[in-house]
């Protein structure tokens, strides 16, 4: 996941950010190995840093998470990131029924 992050982030606002918004998630007690794991704490520091911009930015780590994964993406203004992740995982639940894919959703695990 900190590598789609880092992805989307960069894409939309430059490498110095997102270095820059790791040491800030550091020091609200969240390093980036973790982001998969508290993504709901991921996505509040999101909104308190980068307010309304919060929402397009979690569009566009949906938009990676959702390529990495093979998965049609549809933009819609009014969903977060755990809204998507969400979908996302629901979809990999009924490929998992027809025999695919065989692994863990790799993006479900503590979304606090």
């Amino acid at each position: 996941m900190a590598i789609v992050v880092d992805e989307a982030i960069g894409e939309l606002l430059g490498e110095t950010v997102v270095n820059s918004f790791y040491v800030h998630l550091n020091e609200k007690g969240l390093s980036r190995k973790d982001v998969t794991n508290k993504l709901k704490l991921f996505c509040s520091i999101l909104d308190e840093t980068f307010g309304i911009q919060s929402l397009a930015i979690q569009r566009n780590i949906a938009r990676k998470l959702y390529a990495r994964l093979a998965f049609a993406f549809s933009p819609d203004e009014t969903k977060s990131l755990l809204d998507y992740v969400e979908d996302a995982e629901k979809t990999w639940r009924r490929l998992q029924v027809q025999g695919l894919p065989t692994e863990q959703f790799p993006f479900s695990a503590g979304r606090t």
